[in-house]
């Protein structure tokens, strides 16, 4: 009887000390694991219910349902928000999963180069109960710096630069403006994979927006124009014409030479023929 006893009560701690699956399963990962500072910092949020019951998750005046802590490598503590999220009420059926992606940057202050890592939590209806992802590592990189130009804009000392970045072993430019009197990255974007067979041609417009064209794969180039505000504005696939592929400045501003838009071909259909076409 004792044995029986013993084996019941090492059953119920053996229990008890399982974990406890979630309600709520959150799980939060960078779109990028390497980003230039500057860009955006955009992270994919995924929610799974485990429950047998429809789960609503809104904010009140009191909390939001859903938040994100960011810590920077080397610092004691987590980064202050620059403001406080607010996210639209979420619905959850049973065993249903959803995902979002959220840009941090508005939220953070991400004006250093380093590593930093991401969590997710959720409040659940109740106020109280709170579930939270797993650190989710991501890099903010300088990158290197391929070209730069200085200029006034703004009342302000601006550098408008393009940088070059490795991610996933191929070299990636991107366009960067730096307010060099407030010691701020305005914004960065990305301009376009570069191929090394050839060096990117770079001009900045009178309006003071980049021009970027770069080749990226044997076949086509990259056109790019990022505005002053770190944004791109313009993207476009490029293939040879014929002659020297550059950028040219004209009195109509600046355009790709050697190089026409690339336009997708329709897959090409098979003929159709007689059956007294066939051959014998």
């Amino acid at each position: 009887m004792k044995s029986i006893v013993s084996l019941v009560c090492c059953l119920i701690a053996l229990f008890l000390s399982l974990p406890v699956q979630a309600q709520v399963d959150v799980h939060v990962e960078p779109t990028r694991r390497t980003m230039l500072l500057g860009e955006n910092v955009i992270v994919k949020v995924t929610f799974v219910n485990h429950t047998d019951a429809k789960i609503s998750l809104t904010n009140s005046p009191e909390h939001q349902w859903l938040s994100f802590s960011v810590h920077e490598s080397g610092q004691s503590y987590n980064m202050r928000p620059l403001a406080r999220t607010r996210f639209p009420k979420l619905e959850l059926s049973p065993g249903a999963r959803k995902s979002y992606e959220v840009n941090l940057s508005p939220y953070f202050n991400f004006q250093r180069a380093n590593n930093y890592q991401v969590v997710a939590s959720v409040v659940m209806p109740d106020g109280v109960t709170t579930y939270s992802s797993a650190r989710a590592p991501f890099l903010l990189s300088a990158g290197s710096e391929v070209r730069s130009f200085r200029v006034q804009l703004r009342g302000h000392r601006m550098k408008i630069s393009v940088r070059m970045l490795m991610l996933n072993q191929k070299t990636c430019l991107f366009g960067q403006v730096y307010d060099m009197d407030s010691d701020r990255v305005v914004g960065a974007c990305y301009l376009g994979q570069h191929l090394n067979f050839q060096k990117p041609s770079i001009m900045l417009d009178s309006a003071q927006n980049l021009h970027c064209l770069v080749q990226s794969t044997p076949v086509y180039f990259t056109y790019s124009v990022m505005d002053t505000h770190g944004r791109r504005s313009t993207c476009k696939i490029m293939e040879r014409s014929g002659g020297p592929v550059s950028l040219s400045g004209t009195g109509r501003g600046i355009s790709p030479v050697g190089v026409v838009p690339y336009v997708k071909k329709p897959a090409k259909q098979e003929d159709e023929h007689n059956i007294t076409d066939r051959p014998f």
